[in-house]
């Protein structure tokens, strides 16, 4: 697996940490609507929240029954805006979280940059090497056989 050359265009190595970051790019914009849906149902239930708790204050009872009714709509009502809140954490949590894959994705983006560029320093070094170890062994040879 092979890095870059300027002769053989891109190497394996490349393809897959492209597909990777691809891969990565996707998953980060997919968080960032989920995290974005999570905030909208939020404001979805606290506006379900006042509505239940209006209703009960809009009706024209009076008595026990309508003690009763009001208090249970805000006991509803404050469920429901509990709700709404752990809707909000929990895009918070999805925000966060798709910064820390978009982080790792960068990190290892660059790690296997780095890895095959190393490789090719390697590959260019060792190429280097061997020629000039060629042209000094055929320089011997041909001193052995009688050339200057």
């Amino acid at each position: 697996m092979a890095g870059s050359t300027a002769e053989d265009g891109p190497g394996v190595v490349e393809g897959v940490v492209e597909g990777v970051t691809a891969v990565a790019s996707w998953a980060v914009a997919s968080l960032h609507r989920l995290a974005g849906d999570l905030r909208a149902r939020g404001g979805e239930v606290d506006r379900v929240a006042d509505e239940v708790v209006d209703a009960v204050h809009r009706t024209a009872w009076a008595g026990r029954a309508a003690e009763a009714a009001a208090a249970r709509s805000r006991e509803r009502g404050t469920a429901l805006r509990r709700c709404a809140d752990d809707h909000r954490r929990a895009a918070v949590a999805v925000e966060e979280h798709a910064r820390a894959v978009a982080a790792v994705a960068a990190l290892g983006g660059a790690l296997v940059g780095s890895a095959v560029d190393a490789v090719d320093d390697v590959r260019d070094a060792l190429a280097d090497g061997l020629a000039d170890g060629l042209v000094d062994g055929l320089g011997r040879l041909g001193r052995l056989g009688g050339d200057p």
